[in-house]
């Protein structure tokens, strides 16, 4: 999706660095038309952005196991709502 005109991933972060751990140097890649919730997306992007996250490459080094996953990335991604709602304040 070109959100802002900035290109992002809406999903397949995972994929993408696997690609990249497995040297490949492109992927087939399939712009999103569904309508999603895009104010959660600039949300996501401008967290990123403070993170220094700017492309699968940067998670290469990011790698983490399952259970640290569900902690640390679900979890964050459950509490997104209520921080938007927080900053529209």
């Amino acid at each position: 999706k070109i959100l802002d005109g900035i290109p992002i991933l809406t999903d397949g972060h995972t994929r993408a660095v696997s690609a990249i751990l497995a040297g490949l140097e492109s992927v087939p890649l399939i712009y999103e038309e569904d309508e999603l919730d895009w104010k959660l997306y600039r949300y996501c992007v401008e967290q990123c952005k403070q993170k220094g996250i700017h492309s699968p490459y940067d998670l290469v080094d990011r790698i983490i196991s399952a259970n640290e996953y569900e902690e640390k990335w679900i979890g964050w991604c459950e509490q997104i709502p209520s921080k938007i709602q927080q900053n529209q304040k």
